[in-house]
């Protein structure tokens, strides 16, 4: 999680510190808005305000248990 700059909260979703080889595709296939691809084994949700964190909690929610069980 990174919290600046102020008036944002972002999530980072990646697979470790240790450098792995770069999959060919996205590694979680979501049509989330909320995602914005750095690479196709790292992303970010960023959230400016409550009510998006609260808009976004069931594409939030799919988005992090699609990772969990994929990115290892």
């Amino acid at each position: 999680m990174k919290i600046q700059p102020p008036k944002q909260i972002q999530l980072i979703f990646h697979r470790g510190a240790k450098k792995q080889e770069q999959p060919k595709e996205k590694i979680i296939q979501s049509k989330s808005k909320l995602l914005l691809w750095k690479e196709n084994d790292r992303a970010i949700v960023t959230f400016k305000n409550m009510s998006e964190i609260e808009n976004g909690k069931t594409d939030l929610t799919s988005i992090v248990n699609e990772w969990i069980l994929k990115a290892k």
